[in-house]
């Protein structure tokens, strides 16, 4: 039987679907068959889509010696798998154009969820993780199902946000009190309906609560940091009232330095002006 959260996914999922081009892209690259070349062709279908990974390709985000003139040469530097990610990152937000301004700040929104990636890269990096890219994405993604709620359930989120404030409630715990399910579940389910890799469902899912991740320990234990980070920060606003109590057997898992944020904000700072100005800028 499903619950609540997955009923409302199902009931919204031909509304907020991924454009056609990532799932290509996506088939073509777990292809064997498929070349650089073929896969590179399907990314210049769209060239506003090719000019932004180009763009940043040849920004201080990655900060190559050598100038990148083409996607498949991006390809062949970056990685398909990791190149895939960013396109993710970089259509996921045009799913999401109607949302009410009266509760969340879309500009606002995607600014914090952009300093949340940019905080798990650089610390997926400090881990030397396989794909760092894939952190950045889930950090992206991670308050997504709060964009479902609001366009969907706009009354009941309003009456929640009103009762945060007053009473100095978090948000994911109100919604859960209230609605028997939080914007963390509807992410992770709403992740699932993309069919996206259990990472980046497990991360969105449980990055309120690291520890009941039972895989993917350093997705969740990730973008559980830094979002407790962004939001201390106040980078952004995806409409949370309060910076979150940062776990320490996340930051155990991490295995981070306690000098670790002071020594990296100038690289969260760089990255996170770039990727605002891949993702936002037109």
């Amino acid at each position: 039987m499903s619950s609540p959260a997955q009923r409302l996914v199902k009931n919204v999922s031909k509304i907020y679907s991924l454009p056609t081009i990532y799932y290509r892209i996506e088939k073509a690259i777990e292809d064997p068959n498929s070349s650089l070349k073929q896969i590179g062709n399907i990314i210049l279908d769209d060239p506003s889509l090719a000019a932004r990974l180009l763009r940043l390709a040849n920004s201080a985000f990655f900060n190559f010696p050598q100038k990148i003139d083409s996607i498949p040469t991006a390809l062949s530097i970056i990685g398909t798998k990791q190149l895939r990610d960013l396109v993710l990152a970089s259509t996921v937000i045009k799913v999401f154009k109607d949302i009410p301004e009266e509760l969340v700040n879309m500009e606002s929104f995607w600014r914090h969820s952009i300093a949340c990636g940019i905080t798990a890269r650089v610390i997926a990096a400090d881990m030397n993780a396989d794909n760092i890219e894939a952190f950045f994405v889930a950090g992206l993604l991670h308050d997504i199902g709060a964009l479902i709620m609001f366009a969907q359930l706009s009354d009941s989120i309003a009456e929640v946000m009103t009762i945060c404030k007053q009473e100095k409630q978090y948000r994911y715990l109100t919604e859960k009190q209230k609605l028997e399910f939080n914007h963390a579940e509807v992410g992770g389910y709403l992740l699932k309906e993309w069919e996206l890799p259990e990472h980046l469902i497990i991360a969105c899912m449980r990055h309120h609560e690291p520890h009941h991740a039972r895989h993917f320990t350093e997705y969740a234990a990730a973008i559980h940091v830094a979002d407790c980070f962004v939001n201390a920060l106040q980078i952004g606003s995806s409409g949370e009232h309060l910076a979150p109590n940062m776990e320490r057997k996340a930051w155990r898992t991490l295995n981070l330095s306690e000098k670790f944020f002071n020594s990296e904000m100038q690289q969260i700072e760089r990255q996170y002006k770039e990727a605002v100005s891949y993702i936002l800028d037109d």
